[in-house]
């Protein structure tokens, strides 16, 4: 065992931080902290809430089996030492804290923490880091809005209309000097630019490359980040400098350049707030407001939909040059400050061009490969002064090989639409430049007004939401593997301040995808940031009666001409994601933040609901099953009723509901539970045919949708589940459900253990499907399912097919709502497959699930967390046939429950890597 660590040594090494080393440190460990979280943050420096959760997860050596955590201790300490929080030694197999009671916490202060951890056997594992705080009162707010003139009055955007504008504004630029009198501890900075701000601290960039500055419904809520400037503030003078983007604060309409809308919060302006503590303990504030300076810079147009111009003779890119004014104090946006908990894009890739075609004398059309968000880096050289390059983004070619911009704005026209990115050059030996502050959709780039002697070098960065990636997929059949590519690829490229539908025409929250596509989002990348900041924009949105609108952040209203909500704002499928969204998280995450937060709107968004329920206890309104593949083009649902998706929504809603308040101790969960019931009844008596186990048209959608809600009463379900495979096979294994229906689809059918079916209908080749959309070039999921070359080649909504690669074929079935068995291993056995696999890097750590055949050979490994123990599925085994390693399951290690069924083995194994093997005949 190793040595005991005293509680005044573990202050010790906590308060001096990872250099120092305790003499125990050197004996390998049976077990350490992996992974500290705070508010799912490493090391977060814009906490503001009193009362932070902790989360933390474990790592033991791949022999370890049945580590469990038995107790905790945690510390935090202020600036000074003192104690902030002491929980003493709490036994507890959680591996999660939140205060009971506020902590003491202070704006723009670092703490350190340390926890200490001990497993069943008394051994002990250590782990110490640090976070900083925000704003957490708004009294703490020093600083003053800042814009380069007075602001302008908001312009909320409507569908249809707009104010074309001859002539764009420029985009300003700020600066402030910084005096560092003494050598300094800490600085913490926020700030917030609106719409995306880019920091200099003299000629150091501190922002990311990307994107910075959340979206919001700004007038509701402002969203700042925080930066620690400890090791760049030495004793001199220094030079804070912010440059600022329209983004979606203000979206202007200059003719002959796209935009999806035109709308404006007001003049670009900033915020920010540094806090500096020196070594003998003095501190200083600086704020902005009074001081600042600010001018015009050489971004002379920025737009989050038509793309950047920047003219390099306006800005010697070090914040110089004349022009400087005192900068105009003024009222700034009446949202609420809040700490951002991520960056909402920053550079994933750096993309070469794999290819280029001269079309012409001063025209190349660059291929970067595959289609991606993101916006090119050039580097130039012998470019004379005035030189105007112009950057033309396209997802496709004409058939003369030139852009064509008609799927990243749709209608019949082709060619250029409106979206580019143009440099003006200084005139410099040598000139490098990338927009900064918007981003597009595409593939293909064609360059005009120069040769390519004068390119030195030229990329794409590929820019997405800066997450960790969660999760893995593999497959030996490779035609799998190219769909869960396509899916994630498209995943990646609307990963911003939001979940977008698509990066290049609309680039809107739209709300449907947040829960049908849960599974798709949340497994392949750590996004639950994401959702909560995406629920907060829900609460936002929400309209005073409960309404939910498609939308968040709603940055354009879809009305009519007389001001009536069209299905585009108000649909029930679309709405239902504050609750099913939340549910998503819940599920996947085990953690009841998300619902507490947005449970008074929930119970809102029900209410509003009701309201909605016609004469015959249905609701027949909205888009439904929208893109379904009908006799029609794709738009509004054409095999399913909407009396289907509207109230079947609002049935899963009701009883997910229950659920919610029973979980968080509400009085409403038999209220809602009966509500749910009665509704169960009405989509009985009124939608099935039980003679013929058929729900309304007997669509897919409408057959899956019966199914996984469980509207299907207990003897109708064989055959439901009958008809639905049989409309699939009529079609030759074809799907025709849409956005909505296609999930339910994916469900149904997973839920059964018919991987047979699914197998079929990933793998055609043919319209629709997604390996036609491959096997015709795509790289990223399409918007249509035919791959319609006026619809957006880079869409997420039909990204349904990663439930079953997950959760099927990968086995991962994880659900923190389960009484009993959060997790459960069951991959599912498919003819011509013989080797899959999936892991997920959950919020209780690394789960993995591999099975492989060699003939009458089958092994399934398995990797379970520390803490958790696990149901396993052996697909078609006898339970004496198996072996773990080189054991019989009745002898193997960490093994348990060991019963034989209809699907084969299933046993309970504790955390651990498992290694099973058996013969099937």
């Amino acid at each position: 065992m190793a040595a005991t660590l005293s509680r005044r040594d573990f202050i010790h090494v906590m308060a001096a931080g990872s250099a120092v080393q305790p003499a125990w440190a050197a004996t390998p460990p049976a077990f350490a902290i992996e992974r500290l979280m705070i508010e799912w943050r490493q090391q977060p420096l814009a906490l503001d809430t009193l009362r932070p959760r902790l989360r933390w997860t474990l790592a033991t050596p791949p022999e370890a089996r049945g580590t469990r955590q038995s107790a905790f201790h945690l510390h935090i300490s202020d600036e000074q030492g003192g104690v902030v929080l002491d929980t003493g030694r709490v036994a507890d197999a959680d591996m999660a804290f939140q205060p009971a009671q506020d902590l003491p916490l202070r704006s723009q202060q670092f703490y350190r923490y340390g926890l200490q951890v001990w497993d069943q056997a008394g051994r002990r594992a250590t782990a110490i880091g640090s976070f900083a705080t925000g704003l957490i009162t708004p009294a703490d707010r020093r600083g003053q809005w800042l814009a380069d003139g007075a602001d302008t009055a908001p312009r909320p955007a409507i569908e249809g209309r707009r104010q074309p504008v001859a002539q764009a504004t420029p985009l300003p630029l700020f600066r402030h000097a910084v005096q560092v009198r003494k050598p300094v501890r800490h600085a913490h900075l926020c700030i917030a630019g609106l719409g995306h701000y880019q920091l200099w601290i003299d000629d150091l960039r501190l922002s990311p490359e990307g994107l910075n500055g959340g979206w919001t419904r700004y007038d509701k809520r402002v969203l700042y980040d925080a930066y620690d400037l400890g090791a760049q503030l030495t004793v001199g003078e220094h030079r804070l400098g912010v440059a600022l983007g329209n983004g979606f604060f203000n979206v202007e309409a200059l003719q002959g350049r796209y935009a999806k809308l035109d709308g404006s919060f007001g003049r670009p302006q900033m915020w920010c707030q540094l806090r500096i503590v020196y070594t003998d303990g003095s501190e200083d504030i600086l704020a902005s407001g009074a001081g600042w300076q600010s001018r015009s810079g050489g971004t002379v147009y920025s737009s989050i939909y038509g793309g950047e111009d920047h003219d390099a003779r306006l800005d010697d890119g070090r914040f110089g040059g004349d022009g400087w004014h005192p900068a105009t104090v003024i009222d700034g946006p009446r949202g609420a400050l809040q700490g951002s908990t991520f960056r909402t894009m920053v550079v994933l890739k750096r993309l070469p061009s794999r290819s280029a075609t001269v079309l012409r004398p001063g025209v190349v059309v660059h291929d970067f490969g595959i289609n991606h968000s993101g916006r090119p880096a050039v580097r130039f050289r012998g470019l004379q002064a005035g030189t105007v390059v112009r950057f033309v983004p396209a997802e496709l070619l004409a058939e003369d090989g030139s852009a064509d911009q008609q799927s990243m704005v749709g209608g019949k026209a082709r060619g250029y639409r409106g979206i580019a990115f143009t440099y003006t050059a200084r005139g410099d030996a040598e000139e490098a430049w990338s927009p900064q502050f918007t981003y597009t959709g595409y593939r293909y780039l064609q360059v005009e007004g120069v040769d390519s002697e004068h390119i030195d070098a030229i990329e794409s960065h590929f820019l997405s939401a800066d997450v960790a990636r969660a999760g893995s997929f593999a497959c030996s059949d490779r035609r799998l593997e190219a769909v869960h590519g396509l899916i994630r690829q498209a995943l990646l490229s609307n990963s911003a301040s939001v979940l977008t539908d698509c990066p290049q025409r609309e680039k809107l929250g739209w709300l449907e995808q947040i829960y049908l596509n849960a599974t798709t989002a949340l497994m392949n990348s750590d996004m639950v940031r994401i959702y909560e900041k995406m629920a907060a924009d829900i609460r936002d949105a929400q309209e005073p009666d409960g309404q939910v609108p498609t939308t968040a952040p709603e940055f354009i209203r879809f009305v009519d001409r007389n001001g009536k909500d069209t299905p585009f704002r108000d649909s029930p499928e679309w709405g239902a994601a504050l609750i099913l969204g939340a549910w998503a998280v819940y599920r996947l995450h085990g953690d009841r933040g998300i619902l507490q937060q947005n449970y008074t709107a929930m119970a809102r968004r029900l209410a509003f609901m009701a309201t909605r329920i016609g004469p015959d206890g249905l609701i027949r309104y909205g888009l439904g099953d929208w893109y379904d593949i009908g006799p029609r083009h794709p738009g509004v649902a054409q095999l399913t009723s909407l009396a289907m998706t509207g109230t079947a929504t609002y049935f899963a809603e009701l009883t997910t509901m229950a659920r919610i308040a029973q979980l968080l101790g509400t009085p409403d969960a038999d209220r809602y539970a009966g509500q749910a019931a009665a509704l169960r009844q009405t989509l009985l008596d009124r939608l099935f045919d039980a003679d013929r186990a058929v729900f309304d048209t007997g669509s897919q959608t409408a057959q899956a949708m019966a199914l996984v809600l469980d509207l299907v009463p207990p003897t109708h379900r064989a055959r439901a589940l009958a008809v639905l495979v049989d409309d699939i096979r009529a079609r030759r294994d074809h799907v025709s459900a849409g956005d909505i229906g296609f999930h339910y689809v994916v469900r149904a059918l997973t839920d059964a253990g018919r991987g047979d079916v699914l197998h079929a209908m990933l793998t055609r080749t043919d319209k629709p499907a997604y390996l036609e959309q491959i096997n015709h070039g795509a790289t990223s999921l399409t918007e249509a399912w035919d791959g319609w070359r006026a619809a957006s080649q880079n869409h997420f909504m039909l990204g349904h097919a990663e439930i079953w690669l997950f959760q099927g074929l990968g086995g991962l079935d994880i659900d923190f709502s389960r009484e009993a068995g959060a997790i459960r291993l069951a991959p599912q056995a498919v003819a011509g497959i013989d080797d899959q696999a999936a892991s997920y890097d959950s919020v209780v750590g690394r789960i993995a699930c591999r099975l492989r055949r060699d003939g009458e050979l089958w092994r399934l490994d398995v990797d379970i967390p520390p803490g958790q123990t696990a149901t396993v599925t052996l697909p078609g085994a006898r339970a004496d046939a198996v072996r773990e390693k080189r054991s019989a399951l009745a002898r193997a290690l960490g093994v348990s429950a060991v019963r034989e069924g209809s699907a084969g083995t299933t046993l309970t194994a504790q955390s651990g890597r498992y290694e099973f093997s058996w013969r099937r005949g």
